[in-house]
């Protein structure tokens, strides 16, 4: 009954939310006029949090206290379509996710998260996703932008890590990025992946030391040395679930 109950405050109060935000996030887009997307992503904070609310989701975190040097590239797993609304929740703004493409498709919110400073990103195109992994390398060097990277690039279905995509260790050794662990615990019990029906649960995220990988000039970077580094990142993700 209980889960029903959230699944039907869902539907109804979120969207609710949502519009009630949007405009205010947009006005506040004039405090940062140089960056318009840091004014989109305090509200969305206050979006997101009041999200996880309705839905009957606590979050405990730990390990806030080592994020610390920037920029930042957040190399975390992922469980749940709730995942965006927790790490906007929890994590210091601004910072640029990294999400599919079909997402950037929805009304109003893909635009919301454009105007956020999100990526875009089509795996099925590898030319479309080395142009967006280029121009994420650029905002991180030139701007110190952060960075929030999904390393499974989908959900799994039971909490359990799949392979890691290479893009994390790639843009760590262009850019020289710190890379901070994110570990998500059982996000995947909110909601089972194609199902809208929302179970409240308690959500654990920790947040690793963070470390760095050597940088080095693109030309140099290959296939045995990107194995490597993935795999390290991943271990370190393994250690947080």
């Amino acid at each position: 009954i209980i889960s029903n109950m959230h699944t039907l405050l869902c539907l109804i109060i979120n969207p609710l939310i949502f519009a009630l935000f949007l405009p205010l996030a947009i006005l506040s887009m004039a405090l940062y006029p140089k960056k318009p997307f840091i004014g989109l992503q305090n509200f969305g904070k206050l979006w997101a949090k009041a999200s996880l609310w309705v839905a009957g989701v606590k979050v405990v975190v730990t390990g806030l206290e080592n994020i610390k040097e920037e920029p930042r590239i957040y190399a975390a797993n992922h469980q749940s379509m709730f995942d965006i609304m927790i790490s906007m929740a929890i994590l210091p703004v601004p910072f640029h996710f990294i999400a599919k493409e079909s997402l950037f498709k929805w009304p109003i919110f893909g635009w919301a998260m454009r105007g956020a400073g999100y990526f875009p990103i089509d795996r099925s195109s590898p030319g479309d996703a080395k142009r967006t992994m280029d121009n994420i390398a650029r905002e991180i060097s030139e701007n110190k932008a952060s960075v929030l990277i999904y390393q499974e690039g989908t959900r799994g279905l039971d909490g359990k890590l799949l392979p890691f995509k290479k893009g994390c260790a790639s843009l760590a050794h262009q850019t020289g990025a710190i890379i901070y662990p994110v570990g998500i615990q059982d996000s995947y019990r909110i909601a089972t992946k194609g199902s809208l029906r929302i179970n409240p649960c308690t959500v654990h995220i920790k947040i690793g030391e963070g470390f760095k990988l050597e940088k080095i000039p693109l030309e140099q970077i290959n296939a045995t040395l990107l194995n490597s580094s993935t795999k390290l990142i991943q271990e370190a993700v393994q250690k947080l679930i």
